[in-house]
């Protein structure tokens, strides 16, 4: 959706306060439009402070791609609650051997939130492509953290919620749509998610799906897996 994103302008209790107004690119003020979207900030309608502090790197204009991560955090109960899945509990199925799905999530969580400050930052301290990036390209990417990637029937109710968010600027929820999805946690729910994500021409990128279905490009045409074949 179209937000107001507050951020640091004059320095008060020990940061800088700046607002920095973001606009959809697609569907411009309708609330209506539904489906992938980008946030794009002028420097002409932000604060000095903005540019004092090189939020925007020489760039006259970023666009902001929202990348909501879905990933398996807990583990279903009988009840309606959700019991932590970090604790050591072991879970077969696309882990190979078993595995602790919550620590898993936990520490892919922190990975991917460390590769999208490398990027925005152009730090290449990890990855030397990444180096300088900040300075030429005006992408800058942005993330959020839902445990919904370990059934279907989650990742599928997230995403509807994530692409029917509101884009309209005036509206105060600094809730945005999706540009693209990492998730979800194991091959069953990354199948549900990929088809409705097509439908959006959402690209949705998974690290732990591990079955050579989703290989399937007419089935699956935005889907992508880094992970190794299991079948």
């Amino acid at each position: 959706s179209s937000s107001s994103l507050q951020q640091p302008n004059e320095y008060t209790n020990g940061h800088y306060d700046m607002k920095l107004i973001a606009e959809p690119v697609y569907g411009g003020n309708d609330a209506s439009y539904v489906g992938r979207n980008l946030q794009k900030i002028s420097s002409a309608n932000t604060t000095a402070a903005a540019t004092t502090h090189h939020v925007f790197d020489n760039h006259d204009t970023l666009l902001i791609c929202h990348v909501p991560t879905m990933l398996r955090y807990s583990s279903p109960s009988n009840s309606n609650s959700k019991a932590d899945f970090s604790g050591g509990s072991l879970a077969s199925g696309d882990v190979v051997g078993g595995g602790d799905l919550g620590a898993i999530a936990y520490a892919a969580s922190a990975g991917i939130l460390l590769a999208f400050q490398h990027a925005n930052n152009g730090n290449g301290v990890v990855a030397p492509a990444l180096e300088g990036l900040n300075e030429w390209c005006p992408v800058r990417f942005t993330s959020e953290m839902l445990d919904k990637g370990g059934t279907g029937l989650d990742a599928v109710t997230a995403l509807a919620e994530l692409v029917t968010r509101s884009p309209d600027v005036n509206d105060e929820q600094l809730q945005q749509q999706p540009c693209s999805i990492i998730g979800a946690h194991v091959s069953d729910a990354s199948s549900k998610l990929a088809s409705l994500a097509a439908v959006f021409d959402l690209p949705v990128v998974s690290s732990s799906a591990m079955s050579t279905t989703l290989d399937d490009l007419e089935q699956y045409p935005t889907f992508l897996r880094t992970h190794t074949d299991v079948g």
